[in-house]
Order: structure tokens, then sequence, then C-alpha cells
């Protein structure tokens, strides 16, 4: 028994394979999301490695 004879097997091809773009671009998005957040926090990590010292040489030559 088929239960989905009063539809087109294309138009429910045509649907799945939207839902499937839709759903991979929200994954992308996701990914590039992720990927940004740890490319800040590398970015904070080495800017503070490389300024701490720095900080610490000035303050140690005003005192």
């Amino acid at each position: 028994m088929n239960h989905y004879s009063g539809f087109d097997p294309y138009l429910i091809k045509e649907r799945n394979e939207e839902i499937r773009r839709e759903v991979q671009a929200l994954r992308f998005e996701e990914r590039l999301r992720e990927d940004h957040s740890q490319a800040l926090s590398r970015l904070v990590v080495f800017a503070l490695r490389s300024t701490l010292p720095l900080f610490r040489r000035v303050r140690l030559a005003v005192q």
C-alpha cells in the first residue's frame, strides 16, 4: 500500500533536495562561526603572549 499515492514523486524529490541544501548551508554557517571564534581566541592568545612581556619590561623599567 502506497501512502503517498496522491503526491508527485518529482515534487517530493525537489523538496527533499531543497531541504538538504538548506541544512548544508546552515551547517556551513555554523562551521564558519566556530572557525571565527577559534581564530579570534588564537589571536587573543597571540596578542597576550606577545604584549605581556613588553608590559612587564616597561613596568620594571619604570619602577
